[in-house]
């Protein structure tokens, strides 16, 4: 379908040469690359979909106005679905015009802490970013019960980063979803409630996946509940300080906040016990 945003419509109809490198979405068309901090990134062709001109002045006219006519729909946030095909600064210009709430690029690709960090940059710091790389240290981790590869796994900008245990494209959706990487093995309960565990006690800006919420039963809806009302009760914030005990083999320990000022949260993934050094009860 389309929607006609005042100014151009798109949907699957348009054929505009100069606006759209490749309509069909086969293996033409490519916006070159972009550089930062000495860093060069070819940008990708989607395989699947139109390829947009970004760089062509009207196609961001376009794009501008499209937002604004979400907006006045009462969308005041944007999800950016596969970023990697054009210049993060396009994503920087279109927020600073829409004056966006919220601002999510999806950039695709595990082990990509730097690429993740380098995209923020080259917005100018108006868009953050999924994390893949958490994404994927994670989903290794509870599935072997190896937590070694959590002690560096957030990201050097945790504010710019949107955590998550998985989405449409990575775990199952009532219709199926697309099951890339999902987090689901031998042990589906313990295997998402430690990632829910992990993304909500500490820094970034944790995503919960619907799917698991809404329809994957009553125990991980209540738990995830648990998790959303022990960090707002215990002021976990995006940049909170996280201070790791233990991240090898089968255990996990780690205490966010500070505990000297009266507000801290532990918490262990794993096998074993532990008590924090400050709790004496």
């Amino acid at each position: 379908g389309q929607i006609d945003s005042g100014y151009y419509p798109w949907g699957q109809n348009t054929n505009d040469p100069i606006q759209l490198l490749d309509v069909s979405g086969g293996s033409g068309g490519s916006e070159g690359s972009w550089s930062h901090g000495g860093r060069t990134y070819a940008n990708a062709s989607t395989g699947y979909a139109a390829e947009i001109a970004h760089w062509n002045t009207t196609t961001r006219d376009d794009i501008k106005s499209y937002l604004l006519a979400l907006k006045e729909l009462g969308f005041d946030g944007f999800r950016w679905d596969l970023i990697k095909g054009f210049d993060p600064a396009f994503l920087g210009e279109y927020g600073d015009y829409a004056n966006s709430y919220l601002s999510v690029g999806e950039w695709y690709d595990y082990n990509s802490r730097q690429a993740l960090v380098d995209v923020v940059d080259r917005s100018g710091g108006k868009t953050m970013t999924f994390d893949f790389d958490l994404k994927g240290d994670l989903t290794w981790a509870v599935k072997a019960q190896d937590f070694g590869g959590l002690a560096a796994a957030i990201h050097w900008w945790p504010r710019t980063q949107v955590t998550f245990v998985d989405n449409h494209d990575t775990g199952r959706s009532v219709g199926g979803g697309q099951q890339h990487n999902p987090i689901e093995g031998d042990n589906w309960g313990r295997e998402r409630t430690q990632a829910y565990a992990y993304i909500l006690t500490h820094p970034g800006i944790p995503s919960v996946y619907w799917y698991h919420w809404q329809d994957s039963g009553a125990e991980l809806r209540g738990f995830i509940d648990l998790l959303i009302a022990t960090r707002k009760a215990e002021n976990v914030v995006a940049d909170s300080p996280l201070s790791v005990v233990s991240a090898g083999g089968p255990i996990y320990e780690a205490v966010l906040g500070a505990p000297s000022a009266g507000q801290a949260l532990a918490v262990a993934l794993g096998d074993g016990a532990w008590r924090p050094s400050w709790r004496n009860d």
